[in-house]
């Protein structure tokens, strides 16, 4: 995938869950990863303001 890609994590989430969306990240050629404060597993529901916030970014680039 040749795309800029963003994988995020809630840094409260599952320590193996929050591993591999790092390894996802590293291995894709222009992965980012993103650690959301203070959120767990659902962090679109646990604070859809800070996940639009990283959407954002994502699209404005």
């Amino acid at each position: 995938m040749n795309t800029p890609a963003t994988v995020a994590c809630g840094d409260l989430d599952v320590s193996f869950l929050v591993a591999r969306s790092r390894e996802l990240a590293d291995r894709l050629p222009y992965g980012r990863h993103q650690l959301l404060p203070s959120m767990a597993h659902l962090p679109q529901l646990e604070n859809p303001a800070a996940v639009a916030g990283v959407i954002t970014d994502v699209i404005a680039g």
